[in-house]
């Protein structure tokens, strides 16, 4: 057994440094031993290896990771456990030579292929949390991952058999049986396997990297930094967003947040707007999260302030852009009726659509409401009447005394002014409008032609738009309606004293205020889709408040679709992660100048999409067991027979993951081949394919012809199917069907038993001449006529050949071609035979046929095995009373030699054997052996010749890579005789005659224990024995055998159980019945009534 040094090294993530180790394994056979370490969140094993001493060996080839302990040391007994082969991606190998010969192997498996298989794992489609989350929850409370070794048995450097994953066997979560390494070969040690289960691993997964971004809701970059990378599950909490930010000039103020996992980098998650379902500034500013598996971004988005206004508005209306919330999905043709569910696998060459969802426009807008005052010039007129006294003192004459004289004087005088009258007014102007419209969404998958596409929106309806603007005041702002040239106030008398009042300094807009109204009004016009939002039509003092404009609306599914997008037919197997934008161009703009053209968000939920292209290979075997005669037959084994077609199935029909469109189907469009791979030569027809060759296989059933020259023994055949993806990766491969994505072939095997065959028993002398002398021999001649008897009317297949049943086995009388009453053999001659054999027989092999002995009467009826004492001449005297079987009859000895002239074994067999030996052919007819005493014969190598020749093979020919010899040696022919004396007397089996003898006196065989007036049947069990074997090898009845269903030549040949003879008298007879003898008749009392002959 291959001697191994495994060293598995488990390095994960440690704040320090230094390793520490924490697992110490000793590998079978040796005494190094292993060390398990912990950094940084990858695994490597180590495996140090030794020249292999044997031809059986072993490897690791990956882990099934646990996270729990199984104590069944069968770690696929439930579906709680992932597979991580040293070929999935993500794992590398590095192979250096070491002293003493040796090579060292370190593979390294990185976190990456560890989630990838947590997060893919058949137990997450039935449990609401993921095998992935499970895991995580583990490592934050320091709770270790247990990981068991996956084996694979090589012989001469092969893979020898499936993938092998228990220490001693056990049933996985489907109910099939697993076998274990344990038992699997001869291990010199097989305990030392139990080191490779339930390793307990701490796992701590490393650290990620954590930053923070600053970005415009036009989503560009403003600021970017590293924070300090932190340990998965750890909590972070960045600075406090600001809340204005400034660059380049411009003042940008936080409008919301997010953050990212960076292992899905299209999700928002809490997307947290200032103002929005109750989130303050706070809520938004102040940000944590905890690490996840390759990282976390903290994201702020900042609005850029609108420029001062000279004029500070009363009241306005501004909404800014909000933000779509992009969706799409990637999923497998034809819209609506899906054949694949992509989130569990699609094949390559399958049809792909992309369908994106988002609203159809953005829009933004600022209504202004400008209010003042405004001094309306108003022109008075008011007439004042003056009036006063003047007063005069003048003598009276008369009296003399001083007299007062009071003058009145009147005048007029006219006021003209200009007043100013101050009024309010108020109207709405459009500040800006920005209508951006869906322009297109790019969409980027590994899966796509090209890895991504370019969707040009379709249909998109964009809003009708009229609209009047403007700047100057004068044209929103009028003066009142009713607003006269002039206002004539009512005259005003002045009434003086002694002196000319003055006109009064009065505010004469007092007295016009109430008579003057309004000022008129005007907002600017703005119509949107026909509806009028702001109203442009003059009203006194203030504009009508413009309404809220109509927001986007989702688009129809066939804006953004696009189908028949074939996944490249080589495309990998693979997790293809999709990222993808959408993009807004401008399409309407009001206001200021706009540096804004586009705007482009990310599509936020937009599915991966699984390439695994499936490919299944479960191949059956015609088990020809009905042919198979060997004596110890291999039940585990399907059985393959020398000389004989086979039939293999390869369907593309088979069963696979339980996925949509999956499951149990034919898998053609997705089989680049099918293939097969015998480790002997076959034919195909007639063409001949050496060993070791992969071949072709176009159809589900093929048949291929076992030459004759293969060596029999145990092989194993092997099948492979690659996916038409296959060029990705040639190397890996999964029994059955490539259930895990990191495989591209399928592969089988099936062990089979490869044997000869032995046949054609033919009888073709019996030496009573000349009663059969013409129909054996030629006239005049020693040589055959041709004629024979067999087993049979079948051939070694089962095929009529047309014999009739009065030439098979055993004569009776009337199987004479001319005589009608001779048929059953006299006894004292002999009955030449010889049979046929295929396969490993070409040594120092022997054949030995067991003789039985069965008597029946004159009729045929009352069957009964016996024992046969006979009275003949050997050993230079006469030998009376001897036991067939007995020890005396095995010294009784019939020696021939194959040259015998009567034998006439053909000289081309002959030659052919001479060929073969390099003996010369009168060394080879020359050759001389003891054959067989009456209880027993063996057929030695003596008395076999070889006789394979070309057309043994569908093509008659020879290929010239192989041997002719082997050929020629692979068929041979056995000869041999046998007879009974002709002084025979016959007990029943078991008959104590020793014990009658002496209860009763010597005997004379008159005596009525004697069966007289029948016939002796022999019945031959022939069995082949291999050189240097003691345990038979080939049986040609195979008695028991041939109850469990294998082959009995006798049966198949057609032997004929049951004959009638010349007087009508029927006997029913048994497989292996070779000939009949007449107890009544012999070659001696031929002798004595006709002489010699």
């Amino acid at each position: 057994m291959k001697k191994r040094f495994a060293i598995i090294l488990f390095i994960l993530s440690l704040l320090s440094s230094n390793l520490v180790p924490i697992m110490r394994i000793q590998a079978d056979g040796e005494n190094n031993e292993a060390t398990v370490y912990s950094k940084d969140g990858y695994i490597e094993y180590i495996t140090e290896d030794t020249k292999a001493t044997t031809g059986t060996t072993w490897g690791n080839t990956g882990f099934v990771i646990r996270l729990d302990k199984v104590d069944s040391r069968n770690p696929l007994i439930d579906n709680k456990y992932v597979i991580i082969r040293f070929t999935d991606k993500g794992v590398t190998r590095k192979v250096i030579n070491v002293a003493g010969g040796k090579k060292m192997s370190t593979y390294t498996i990185t976190k990456d292929a560890i989630e990838n298989a947590l997060e893919t794992s058949p137990y997450n489609k039935t449990h609401t949390k993921s095998l992935l989350e499970e895991f995580y929850e583990m490592v934050l409370n320091d709770e270790p991952i247990y990981m068991n070794g996956i084996f694979q048995v090589y012989h001469s450097g092969n893979k020898y058999g499936p993938e092998i994953f228990t220490y001693d066997g056990g049933y996985d979560s489907k109910g099939n049986y697993l076998k274990g390494i344990y038992r699997a070969e001869e291990w010199r040690d097989p305990s030392t396997f139990g080191q490779y289960f339930n390793i307990k691993v701490p796992y701590h997964p490393g650290v990620e990297p954590v930053s923070v971004e600053y970005r415009t809701q036009y989503n560009e970059l403003l600021y970017s930094k590293a924070m300090e990378s932190q340990k998965v599950t750890s909590e972070v909490k960045p600075s406090v967003f600001p809340k204005t930010y400034k660059k380049n000039g411009y003042t940008y103020t936080l409008d919301r947040s997010y953050y990212i996992n960076l292992n899905k980098p299209s999700t928002k998650v809490d997307n947290y707007t200032i103002g929005k379902n109750n989130k303050t500034f706070k809520d938004v500013s102040e940000r944590e999260a905890n690490v996840q598996s390759g990282g976390l971004k903290f994201v702020a988005i900042y609005k850029i302030e609108p420029d001062e206004l000279e004029e500070v508005p009363a009241d306005e209306k501004e909404v800014e852009f909000e933000e779509p919330e992009p969706t799409g999905v990637i999923k497998a043709d034809e819209r609506g009726n899906e054949q694949f569910n992509v989130e569990d696998g699609i094949p390559s060459s399958e049809n792909l659509y992309v369908n994106v969802f988002t609203t159809d426009y953005l829009i933004s807008y600022r209504f202004v409401k400008k209010v003042g005052i405004k001094k309306v010039p108003v022109k008075v007129e008011k007439k004042y009447t003056l009036t006063w006294e003047t007063k005069t003192t003048e003598k009276d004459p008369i009296t003399g005394e001083d007299k007062d004289t009071y003058v009145e004087h009147s005048s007029t005088e006219t006021k003209k002014e200009t007043v100013e009258l101050k009024r309010a007014y108020g109207y709405w102007v459009i500040d800006q409008l920005d209508v951006f419209s869906l322009s297109s969404a790019e969409v980027k998958n590994g899966a796509l032609p090209g890895d991504s596409i370019t969707i040009n929106a379709e249909g998109v309806k964009l809003p009708n738009v009229l609209y009047q603007v403007d700047k100057e005041l004068d044209k929103h702002v009028f003066l009142p309606l009713n607003l006269q040239d002039k206002y004539v106030l009512p005259a005003a008398e002045i009434i003086g004293t002694t002196s000319k009042p003055l006109v009064p300094e009065e505010d004469l807009s007092i007295y016009v205020d109430s008579k003057v109204g309004e000022l008129i009004v005007k907002n600017d016009k703005l119509v949107y889709n026909s509806r009028i939002v702001m109203d442009d039509k003059e009203v006194e003092k203030e504009g009508d408040t413009p309404s809220d404009l109509q927001k986007g609306r989702q688009i129809e599914p066939n804006v953004l679709y696009k189908h028949g997008l074939s996944i490249p037919l080589t495309e990998a197997n693979d997790i293809y992660e999709t990222e993808g934008t959408v993009k807004y161009t401008s399409a309407i703009h009001i206001g200021k100048s706009n540096e804004v053209k586009e705007i482009v968000y990310e599509i936020g939920e937009i599915n991966p999409v699984i390439v695994h292209t499936p490919t299944v290979c479960d191949a059956k075997i015609t088990d020809l067991k009905a042919y198979n005669q060997k004596v110890t037959p291999d039940t585990s084994r399907a059985s393959l027979i020398l000389d004989k077609t086979f039939k293999i199935q390869l369907p593309t029909y088979g069963e696979h993951n339980d996925y949509l469109g999956y499951g149990s189907r034919d898998y053609a469009k997705y089989i680049e081949t099918r293939e097969v791979k015998f480790p002997f030569d076959v034919y195909s027809g007639t063409r001949y394919i050496a060993a070791g060759t992969w071949i072709p296989i176009n159809s589900d059933e093929t048949s291929y012809y076992l030459p004759t020259w293969v060596p029999e023994g145990q092989y194993t055949i092997e099948f492979r199917a690659p996916a038409i993806n296959s060029s990705a990766n040639s190397e890996n491969s999964e029994m059955y069907a490539n259930y895990s994505i990191s495989n591209y072939i399928a592969v089988d095997t099936i062990d089979v038993d490869v044997s000869g065959r032995i046949y054609d028993l033919t009888m073709y002398d019996i030496t009573d001449y000349p009663t059969w002398q013409d129909v054996f021999r030629n006239k005049d001649s020693l040589t055959l006529t041709g004629t024979n008897y067999t087993v049979g009317i079948n051939d070694q297949n089962g095929l009529t050949t047309g014999r009739l049943a009065k030439y098979t086995f055993p004569l009776v009388n009337g199987s004479h071609p001319t005589y009608e009453t001779v048929g059953a053999v006299k006894l004292g001659y002999c009955t030449r035979f010889k049979f046929t054999t295929i396969g490993d027989l070409y040594k120092g092999d022997h054949v030995k046929i067991e003789p039985k002995f069965y008597y029946v009467d004159a009729k045929g009826q009352n069957r009964q095995e016996v024992d046969i004492y006979y009275t003949e001449t050997f050993e230079g005297k006469r030998n009376y009373m001897v036991k067939v079987g007995g020890d005396k009859d095995k010294l009784n000895t019939k020696s021939y030699m194959l040259g015998d002239k009567y034998w006439q074994v053909p000289d081309l067999e002959i030659e052919s054997t001479s060929y073969v030996t390099g003996k010369t052919s009168n060394d080879i007819r020359a050759q001389k052996d003891t054959l067989f005493t009456f209880g027993g014969l063996n057929i030695s190598n003596a008395f076999r010749t070889f006789c394979g020749t070309s057309s043994f093979t569908p093509s008659k020919t020879i290929p010239s890579t192989v041997d002719p010899k082997t050929v020629i040696q692979s068929v041979q022919n056995w000869y041999g005789e046998y007879y009974l004396p002709s002084d025979v007397h016959v007990l029943p089996k078991a008959f104590d005659l020793n014990t009658y003898i002496k209860e009763n006196g010597a005997i004379d065989y008159t005596e009525d224990i004697w069966l007289k007036k029948g016939y002796i049947i022999v019945n031959f069990d022939i069995v082949t024995y291999q050189e240097k074997k003691e345990k038979g090898h080939l049986s040609y009845i195979n008695k028991e055998n041939a109850l469990k269903g294998y082959c009995n030549m006798w049966k198949l040949e057609g032997s004929q159980l049951a004959k009638t003879d010349a007087y009508g008298n029927t006997f029913e007879f048994k497989y292996g019945d070779y000939v009949m003898y007449d107890i009544e008749k012999s070659a001696a009392k031929d002798y004595k009534s006709g002489g010699t002959h």
